[in-house]
């Protein structure tokens, strides 16, 4: 069974970006989109601390997305299904967080 693509309209485009600044819109190959929002300091912390225990890594990349995405609705069947229909997009979703974040791939020291 075929789904439509999870898409925002720019009701819902102004909507988040009124209520939460700066928001950023991914789009998976199947046309969804996922919008989320740079991650707190602490979201950040709790993000790494998971990432280093050996117990918990494998849930880092989905607790830390499912703290900053704001559409769709992390409470919502839409975001369960979509992570159901999309297992590693946390993955991918995490590297587009962090560098919203600061994270900079590669970032270059020179010496003064």
């Amino acid at each position: 069974m075929s789904t439509s693509p999870l898409r925002l309209d720019e009701d819902k485009k102004n909507e988040l970006r009124g209520f939460y600044g700066s928001v950023w819109v991914v789009e998976t190959d199947d046309g969804d989109e996922v919008a989320f929002r740079k991650p707190t300091p602490q979201e950040y912390r709790r993000f790494k601390a998971t990432a280093l225990d050996e117990n918990k890594r494998m849930h880092a990349d989905e607790n830390l997305a499912r703290d900053v995405i704001v559409f769709p609705d992390p409470k919502s069947d839409e975001f369960k299904q979509l992570f159901e229909r999309l297992p590693a997009l946390p993955t991918s979703l995490s590297k587009a967080i962090l560098k919203a974040a600061g994270y900079i791939d590669g970032l270059e020291a020179r010496k003064l």
